[in-house]
């Protein structure tokens, strides 16, 4: 799904957040295509979603060699984001993607987890690797790969 054919659906909170339609949350982080927002509920002490701008429901739509670039894209995004605040070890990070149906936003958004040493119990559940409900991103990147 190309960033260049924008679609936004004024009702999905994500859209409104990341084309400046409504002001819901800080933008920690702004370019043409992302925006990276605080998670309102924090699983751990940082915890921060990329927003793609484009309206895009899911990791499973997602379908050609362009859309792996994407995840590329916000994969550097992310750890630069994070290198920025000093948190950079990749022992205590996570990245990665709600999976249909067990998003609560259907709206494409990476997942930023640190330390995630310090997750609860419950938040280690929610965003577990290898789990039917979330996958990390470079286990979307292979997905796609094979497509």
């Amino acid at each position: 799904m190309s960033t260049t054919e924008r679609q936004i659906d004024e009702k999905c909170i994500f859209c409104r957040i990341a084309n400046n339609i409504s002001n819901e949350s800080q933008l920690l982080y702004e370019d043409q295509n992302y925006v990276i927002i605080k998670d309102i509920r924090p699983a751990v002490e940082h915890h921060y979603l990329l927003i793609t701008k484009n309206h895009i429901k899911s990791g499973k739509q997602l379908k050609s060699s362009e859309d792996i670039e994407m995840i590329k894209r916000m994969k550097e995004i992310g750890l630069d984001f994070m290198s920025s605040k000093g948190l950079n070890d990749d022992r205590e990070m996570r990245m990665g993607f709600h999976w249909p149906p067990f998003n609560s936003i259907s709206h494409l958004h990476l997942h930023i987890l640190y330390p995630i040493s310090r997750m609860s119990f419950i938040s280690r559940m929610v965003f577990r690797s290898g789990s039917f409900w979330f996958v990390e991103i470079n286990d979307l990147i292979e997905w796609l790969s094979k497509k």
